[in-house]
């Protein structure tokens, strides 16, 4: 089984906006490109568990808000319950 993890694009632009960040200032803080940083957000990749957690640490929110896993089984995805942002 494959677990991706997909990104809860509306709380993680409402965390950007309370904190007042831009996509290339968070994207440092993970240590990544602000381009992979927007395709995570957008859904297009998932991030490493690794880069998911320095996500959340820098918007300073806890994990299963900002991402949901899905697991992949066989072709078959299990969708991500509870999305909505707190």
């Amino acid at each position: 089984m494959k677990v991706k993890l997909l990104a809860n694009e509306e709380a993680i632009k409402i965390r950007m906006a309370i904190r007042g960040c831009t996509h290339q200032e968070v994207a440092e803080a993970a240590g990544i490109t602000r381009e992979y940083f927007s395709s995570v957000v957008g859904g297009r990749y998932s991030p490493s568990p690794g880069v998911a957690r320095a996500i959340a640490e820098y918007l300073e929110i806890d994990l299963p808000t900002l991402f949901c896993a899905q697991s992949v089984f066989k072709g078959k995805e299990n969708e991500c319950q509870g999305k909505e942002a707190n």
